[in-house]
């Protein structure tokens, strides 16, 4: 879940004292492809805010297939950690719920597979 942006002007507008160099610590989104490559983990953004947007469209790029999707909650400004954290599981939760739904017919099907 994120409510900012990461450092460095390749992902927001927003002057920090890390603008030209990125993050402090040297990670590059090149770094976590790899890692989610290598594992072959799946990403789900969480974000709370449209300050987000660039960061968003370099990780698609970056992540390819292993981007999966973006979940916005809205945050409203100076909302506490708490609520954002509850709204954001809400709505994952609710995201998972429709996605492992089984299909119409999909039941009678596999016990029919089961069967032959």
């Amino acid at each position: 879940m994120c409510d900012a942006p990461p450092h460095g002007l390749e992902y927001s507008d927003h002057q920090t004292q890390w603008s030209k160099t990125g993050c402090p610590c040297g990670t590059k989104k090149e770094n976590i492809a790899s890692l989610l490559a290598d594992k072959n983990v799946d990403y789900h953004l969480v974000k709370a805010t449209h300050d987000l947007d660039l960061m968003e469209v370099r990780f698609k790029t970056a992540f390819g297939k292993h981007f999966c999707d973006t979940i916005t909650i809205d945050a409203e400004e100076d909302e506490p950690e708490e609520e954002l954290e509850e709204k954001a599981t809400k709505k994952v939760t609710k995201k998972n719920s429709i996605a492992k739904a089984p299909k119409a017919g999909t039941k009678k099907k596999a016990i029919s597979q089961k069967a032959s």
